[in-house]
């Protein structure tokens, strides 16, 4: 019987290996999809509570420079009114950027504003017999007059009606717009802050699932993936012992243990007898039922510490470290007559040849042992099979 009915079809095999990877690589790729777009999302909310936050300040920057202009314009106009005329060039200038400055509060676009005002904000800048933007704005037009007067008393009165804007009525005014600005400041970074944690406990909660539901069962198909192709490399398909490879790296250490240790070593290699003959009348599924039969009883009758390789067609090998040839043949005899006494309706009756040899002072490998064995199962065969020859 040939050994590559063992293995599954390489197109089959390859499939399989396909379509694992291809499921690994996908439930790897939505994790990191998921991380990515939670962190996306992070980075626009922080950089958008970064950007409210320098809008914030610059608007209540302007807002509260609003109060410091008016001031500053009350001082240069008494400057002015008292006959020092090198303050009236700064007087217009710090009117001009009140003006701007009043602008940009209110519509945004300049000096570096891009906030919009608010419900309260624009009641409290545009309704109201006390509404803000209007008091400002004939301010700055009574400014205007004081410095650029139709007549005297059209100047004085204009002074006057500057300075009591300026001492009583605008101050007040323009503190409670700065307080306003300052609350919506607040309130936007709070609700960012949030939107901030809900998207934090978010993403963590993403990480929670994506371990349970995505990362454990992708390492479990790792590791169920990692033991198939260590029992594909390690392990005879047919009659899930192991394969010649295996048995041979095992039993080689085994060897090399036994020799540094100055400790018995013996082996056996089993041969089912006429097997060819079960071949050639049942037909190879037959074969094949008889050897995973075999393998059953092998794995009934001996240690479970001993490993038993299928080395051939028909033929196994085993290896007992610390064990004299006496103490072999015996467990080689006692694998011989539980399969000669296995009986079954579908199967035909099977029995078995085994050759024990045990290590030489002279032998290189654990290949010389096995070779000795070998010879001896030859000898099982010549006197009769169904029988154990050391």
């Amino acid at each position: 019987m040939s050994d590559s009915a063992e293995l599954p079809p390489p197109e089959v095999a390859f499939r399989s290996e396909r379509d694992v990877a291809r499921g690994l690589t996908a439930a790897y790729v939505l994790g990191l999809a998921l991380i990515a777009i939670l962190a996306i999302v992070s980075h626009f909310i922080l950089n958008n509570i970064i950007f409210d936050q320098r809008d914030a300040a610059t608007v209540i920057n302007v807002a509260a420079r609003q109060r410091m202009l008016t001031e500053e314009i009350g001082l240069l106009a008494t400057d002015l009114h008292a006959g020092d005329e090198t303050a009236r060039a700064p007087l217009m200038e710090a009117a001009a950027l009140m003006r701007r400055s009043e602008d940009a509060l209110v519509h945004a676009g300049d000096l570096g504003i891009s906030h919009i005002l608010q419900l309260g904000q624009r009641q409290y800048y545009y309704e109201g017999t006390a509404a803000l933007d209007p008091a400002i704005r004939t301010f700055l037009d009574v400014v205007q007059r004081y410095v650029k007067p139709s007549s005297a008393e059209d100047g004085e009165a204009a002074y006057r009606s500057l300075q009591t804007s300026v001492r009583i009525m605008l101050p007040p005014a323009l503190d409670h717009a700065v307080s306003l600005f300052e609350d919506e400041a607040n309130r936007r970074v709070d609700w960012l802050r949030t939107v901030q944690a809900i998207v934090l406990a978010v993403l963590l909660v993403t990480l929670v699932l994506e371990g349970f539901f995505i990362f454990r069962p992708l390492v479990r198909k790792v590791q169920a993936h990692a033991k198939h192709l260590y029992d594909i490399a390690t392990s005879d398909e047919l009659t899930g012992l192991a394969n010649r490879r295996h048995f041979m790296d095992h039993a080689q250490r085994a060897w090399l243990l036994a020799r540094r240790n100055k400790e018995p070593f013996s082996a056996f290699i089993v041969d089912i007898d006429h097997f060819r003959r079960v071949n050639d009348f049942g037909g190879h599924e037959v074969g094949d039922q008889v050897l995973r039969r075999f393998a059953e009883i092998a794995t009934d009758t001996l240690r479970s510490s001993d490993l038993m390789g299928r080395i051939g067609g028909e033929e196994f090998a085993l290896v007992l470290p610390d064990m004299q040839s006496e103490g072999a043949a015996l467990v080689a005899e006692k694998l011989r007559q539980a399969v000669a006494a296995e009986r079954s309706e579908t199967l035909p009756r099977m029995t078995v040849s085994v050759g024990v040899s045990t290590v030489m002072p002279e032998d290189k490998s654990v290949e010389d042992v096995l070779r000795r064995a070998d010879v001896a199962l030859h000898e099982a065969k010549r006197a009769g099979r169904n029988r154990v020859a050391s």
